[in-house]
C-alpha cells in the first residue's frame, strides 16, 4: 500500500489540494467531549502514523452494510477522516466536504473515506437522517481502525497517496518584487529544461494580493493557483515555518515535504528539480 502523506503532501496536485482543504476545515480539534481546543503539540504526539510511514491496512464496515478495505483502493488517493457525531468541528467539516472535496474531485482517482470513531451504527444513522448526508461513511465503534493511526483527538485527516510526482509549492504575492522576479525566471523552465509531466507547480498567494491584479497575473503563470484567506495562509505558514516570501515547499515522489528556501537561487532550483525527475 502507498505511504501516508503529511497534510500538505499528495498525489501531486490532487492530494495536496485535498489535504490543504482538509486542514483548513479541521483547524479546531476534539480530544473528548470535555477536551479543550488547541493543543497542537498533543495532537502531534498522539499521531501514530507519521509522514512517509506505510498506511496500516484495514477493513471498515460502512453504514450501508458493505465494507471497504484500504488495500483494495491501491492506486487511488484516499483522504481518511476520523470524526464523531458529537464533535462540533467534525460536524462543521461535514457541511462542506460534499462541495469542497467530494464534488471537486468527482471523476478522479480519489476517495473520501470518513470513519466514525467509537460510535454505534444507530448514532450515525440518526445523524445521517437528521442532516441528509448521503455520501458513504464507515463505522469504527471499537476504534480498531482509529487506534492504528492515532491515540487521541478528532477530527483527524490522513492523506494516503500513491507515489507520484514532484511538487513545488511557491508562496508568493503580487506585490512582492523578488517573487515576481523568481517567477519570471522560472517560467521558461516549464517549457524548456524542466518540461515534464512529473513536476507540478503550485502557487499560493493570500488576500493581500488585490483580486483583479491577482487574476491578471496568474494568467501568465503556468501551474495551479490558490488565493488563500488570512486563516488559511497563517496556518500553512506556521506549519511549514514560512517566514517570508518567496518561499518554497518541495514535495518529493514519496510525498515527503520540506521547506527549501535555498531554491530562491535560480540555478539551485533548476538543478534540484532536474535531478529529482531524472
Amino acid at each position: 500500500m502507498a505511504t501516508k502523506k503529511s497534510n500538505k503532501s499528495l498525489w501531486v496536485m490532487l492530494a495536496l489540494i485535498a489535504a490543504i482543504i482538509a486542514v483548513i476545515l479541521l483547524l479546531p480539534s476534539c480530544g473528548n467531549r470535555n477536551a479543550k481546543k488547541g493543543a497542537e503539540t498533543d495532537a502531534e504526539s498522539t499521531t501514530l502514523v507519521k509522514s512517509g510511514d506505510t498506511a496500516p491496512d484495514f477493513t471498515v464496515e460502512m453504514v450501508d452494510g458493505s465494507s471497504v478495505t484500504l488495500g483494495d483502493l491501491k492506486g487511488k488517493v484516499v483522504l481518511l477522516n476520523f470524526w464523531a457525531t458529537w464533535c462540533p468541528p467534525c460536524r462543521q467539516e461535514l457541511t462542506r466536504v460534499q462541495t469542497d472535496i467530494i464534488d471537486r474531485f468527482a471523476g478522479k482517482e480519489f476517495v473520501f473515506l470518513p470513519v466514525s470513531r467509537g460510535e454505534k451504527r444507530e448514532a450515525v444513522e440518526a445523524f445521517r437522517e437528521k442532516t441528509g448526508y448521503a455520501f458513504p461513511m464507515g463505522l469504527d465503534p471499537a476504534r480498531t481502525v482509529y487506534d492504528r493511526y492515532a491515540s487521541n483527538y478528532i477530527p483527524r485527516n490522513f492523506v494516503i497517496d500513491r507515489k507520484g510526482k514532484v511538487v513545488l509549492v511557491d508562496f508568493w504575492n503580487t506585490w512582492c518584487g523578488p517573487c515576481q522576479a523568481a517567477i519570471k525566471a522560472n517560467e521558461p523552465l516549464k517549457t524548456g529544461e524542466l518540461k515534464s509531466d512529473d513536476i507540478v507547480w503550485i502557487y499560493l498567494a493570500n488576500e493581500t494580493s488585490p483580486l483583479v491584479t491577482y487574476k491578471t497575473q496568474i494568467g501568465k503563470i503556468a501551474g495551479k493557483h490558490y488565493r488563500l484567506n488570512e486563516e488559511q495562509w497563517k496556518y500553512l505558514c506556521e506549519k511549514f515555518k514560512v517566514d517570508g516570501i518567496p518561499s518554497y515547499v518541495l514535495v518529493d515522489r514519496d510525498g515527503n515535504s520540506k521547506l527549501r528556501n535555498d531554491l530562491r537561487n535560480h540555478d539551485k532550483l533548476k538543478k534540484t528539480l532536474k535531478k529529482m525527475i531524472e
